[in-house]
């Protein structure tokens, strides 16, 4: 997918370093409305770009983001019928850029498929993720890699045909 402003692509070993910084920016970039900058930096503490790696070759799917010089923007992690992860660099927010990844992570889903998508989200992307169809399911507590808990919800998508 291209817009004028970037280009959506599969997940390259060499963005894993770019795309660790843009997830723990962005993590780092919530406001306190939701969670304290403890809860914040423990949330980003242990990002690892090896790590991507791996997941993007054993587990999940990514989709990559990408300015016209090919540096990530934003990303998108999917498998089995879920958005695992979504992530847009804070320079680059409410460009269309995370609407964007999740549509094709949306269509990727329903050609595996999917009759339902869900999605486990931090408090501060609630909205976005309302705003793609997505109701309300549940609500939980995440406890991070530092030991802080973070209140989450779980939200679902009903893929009519």
């Amino acid at each position: 997918m291209t817009n004028a402003a970037f280009t959506i692509r599969p997940f390259r070993d060499s963005d894993a370093d770019a795309l660790c910084r843009l997830h723990v920016a962005a993590i780092l970039a919530t406001s306190d409305e939701h969670y304290t900058e403890l809860q914040r930096k423990s949330w980003a503490s242990g990002k690892k770009p090896e790590s991507y790696i791996r997941i993007a070759r054993e587990e999940e799917t990514y989709l990559v983001a990408v300015d016209a010089n090919d540096q990530p923007l934003g990303f998108c992690s999917f498998a089995d019928a879920e958005i695992k992860g979504l992530y847009v660099r804070p320079a680059a927010q409410r460009r269309g850029i995370g609407t964007a990844l999740m549509r094709r992570a949306e269509a990727a889903l329903i050609r595996q498929g999917a009759t339902e998508i869900v999605v486990h989200s931090g408090l501060p992307a609630v909205s976005f993720y309302q705003a793609c169809g997505y109701a309300v399911v549940s609500r939980s507590l995440h406890r991070t890699h530092d030991g802080e808990e973070l209140q989450t919800v779980r939200l679902g998508k009903h893929i009519s045909e």
